[in-house]
């Protein structure tokens, strides 16, 4: 028997290891050789699958960083920064007239929040408004489209066309809003 317990010598005078003990050997050399490309190998796969599961982290991560991103304005609170595809956008009017642009929409989270949000842009004179509706909050979807386009003409420069746009844009938001049997 060798002194090393994890290679041995077989009865029939062959050598063997711990990690391949069916295998046999002719001398205590090559058996020693093998044993050593196995924990060799045994180590790299295991570093390898460390590695690769430390990657697919990294990358999920990262992915989840570099999705789309987008920075909402509310109104009398912080911006706050959403996920596109977890806030995806369920209601949205728009009214573009040459330079004027005025868009409203409403995006829901799966855990029931509501963001309606406005934007109103006048040749790059950009004004935002939007309002976070949570359980706590729970306001009517027209009434808060009403007042993002209130609080949008309150900031726009004073350009009738402009605050039409904006009127226009909340009446396509609140048309497209589920109908309700009476």
């Amino acid at each position: 028997m060798s002194d090393n317990p994890r290679v041995w010598r077989n009865p029939n005078g062959t050598w063997s290891h711990h990690r391949d003990s069916k295998r046999k050997w002719a001398d205590e050399i090559g058996c020693r050789t093998d044993l050593r490309f196995a924990e060799e190998w045994a180590r790299e796969s295991i570093n390898a699958a460390f590695e690769a599961r430390a990657k697919f982290d990294k990358d999920k991560d990262m992915n989840r960083e570099q999705a789309r991103s987008r920075v909402v304005t509310l109104t009398d609170q912080s911006p706050v920064r959403i996920i596109e595809a977890d806030w995806p956008t369920t209601i949205q009017g728009t009214v573009i007239e040459g330079q004027l642009r005025a868009d409203i929409r409403i995006r829901e989270h799966a855990d029931g929040r509501i963001l309606v949000y406005g934007t109103a842009d006048d040749q790059g004179d950009t004004v935002r408004a939007g309002f976070l509706l949570t359980d706590e909050n729970d306001d009517d979807p027209t009434w808060v489209i009403r007042q993002v386009a209130e609080e949008l003409i309150k900031r726009s420069p004073t350009n009738p066309k402009l605050h039409k746009a904006i009127m226009r844009a909340a009446d396509e938001a609140v048309a497209k809003l589920p109908l309700e049997d009476i």
